[in-house]
C-alpha cells in the first residue's frame, strides 16, 4: 500500500483525535524509520506488506487512545529524546518549565556564591523517566546528581535513558520512597511528585464511555486530567496521590528539613487546583514559597526555602 493511501486509512480511524493527522505521520515515520519530512515527500511511496501492518496494529492501539510516545518508545523532553514505556509517567512540557526554575536558581546562586564550596549537590526525587535528572546532569555537568525512585521499572527505564544521553556517570541512582534513600542533606531537591487524587466509588466523570483501557489497575480513578484518556494508560503510582492528589507533597514537605542543606531549595510540580493547599503546608513546616507559572500561565511550580 502506498504512504497516501496508509495515511488517509489511518487519519478515518483517528478521526475523533484532534492530532489525527500528526498522529498518523508520527507512526508511520517511527515504522519506515524515516523522518515526517520523507513521508510528506513520497506519498505515492509502496511501504512493504510486514511494515504495513506494523503501522495499522500501531493505529489501532493509538485508537483506543494509547499514548503515541508508548507506541513509539520516544518523547521529546528539553529538546532531547528520551525512550519511554508503559513503566514510566510520559514528560510533559510543563514539567520543562519546572527544569527552567532549577536552573536560573542555579545560575543565580552561581553568580553570588564562592565556586570553591565544591559541586551542587542534586537530588530528583521520584525520577520515573530520567528526564528531569538527566537533563539537569546535562546542563550542569559538574553537579552531583542523585536520581531516586521507589519502582525498579522506572529505574531500569532512567538508567537507560542516562546510558543513551551519555550521562550515566553522572548520575547515582537509588531505589527508595522520596527523600528516604537519601544519605545526608542536598543542595536542591527537585520532584515532579504523583499529585492527581482518588475518585471512590471509581467513576469516570469527565470520560463516561471509556471502559476497557480506561479503567485503572486496582479499581480507581483518578479525577486530574479525566479529560485526557491517555492517563489511563500510565503507572497509577506515577500520578495517583491519595483522595486530596497531596499524599506525596505533605510527606515530601514534611522530611525537607532533615534532607536538605541550609539555604537550600526544593522545587516542587503540582496541580494549579492546589495551589493555596500547598501554601499552607509550606507555612505549617515554617518553609518560605514562592509559587511560578508554567508556560500556560497556570500556577505550577513551588519553590520552598
Amino acid at each position: 500500500m502506498v504512504i497516501q493511501d496508509l495515511l488517509h486509512n489511518s487519519e478515518h480511524a483517528l478521526n475523533h483525535l484532534l492530532s489525527s493527522s500528526l498522529d498518523s505521520e508520527v507512526i508511520l515515520s517511527f515504522v519506515i524509520d524515516k523522518p515526517r519530512e520523507y513521508i510528506l515527500a513520497n506519498m505515492d511511496k509502496d511501504i512493504t506488506a510486514d511494515k504495513t501492518a506494523k503501522f495499522e496494529g500501531l493505529i489501532a492501539r493509538r485508537a483506543k487512545h494509547e499514548p503515541v510516545a508508548y507506541l513509539i518508545h520516544n518523547k521529546e523532553f528539553y529538546e532531547r529524546n528520551f525512550y519511554v514505556d508503559n513503566r514510566v509517567h510520559i514528560p510533559r512540557p510543563a514539567t520543562e518549565d519546572l527544569i527552567d526554575c532549577v536552573k536560573q536558581s542555579i545560575l543565580k546562586r552561581s553568580a553570588t556564591l564562592n565556586s570553591g564550596l565544591g559541586p551542587l549537590q542534586i537530588a530528583d526525587i521520584g525520577t520515573g523517566s530520567g528526564c528531569i535528572a538527566i537533563t539537569l546532569a546535562l546542563e550542569f555537568p559538574n553537579a552531583k546528581i542523585i536520581a531516586t525512585d521507589i519502582s525498579d521499572d522506572a529505574l531500569e527505564v532512567a538508567k537507560r535513558n542516562a546510558d543513551k544521553l551519555g550521562s550515566s556517570d553522572k548520575i547515582t541512582f537509588l531505589k527508595g520512597d522520596l527523600l528516604s534513600v537519601l544519605a545526608k542533606p542536598v543542595d536542591i531537591i527537585v520532584s515532579n511528585p504523583p499529585y492527581g487524587w482518588i475518585i471512590s466509588p471509581p467513576v469516570f466523570r469527565a470520560c463516561p464511555e471509556y471502559s476497557e483501557g480506561g479503567r485503572l489497575r486496582g479499581g480507581s480513578s483518578v479525577k486530574i486530567w479525566t479529560n485526557d484518556k491517555e492517563v489511563f494508560f500510565q503507572p497509577k503510582e506515577s500520578y495517583e496521590s491519595g483522595q486530596d492528589g497531596l499524599t506525596h507533597i505533605k510527606k515530601l514537605i514534611k522530611d525537607l528539613p532533615n534532607h536538605l542543606k541550609k539555604n537550600g531549595k526544593c522545587f516542587l510540580e503540582f496541580d494549579p487546583r492546589q495551589t493555596e493547599s500547598i501554601k499552607q503546608i509550606a507555612k505549617d513546616n515554617n518553609y518560605n514559597i514562592t509559587i511560578k507559572k508554567d508556560f500556560a500561565r497556570f500556577d505550577r511550580i513551588a519553590i520552598l526555602q
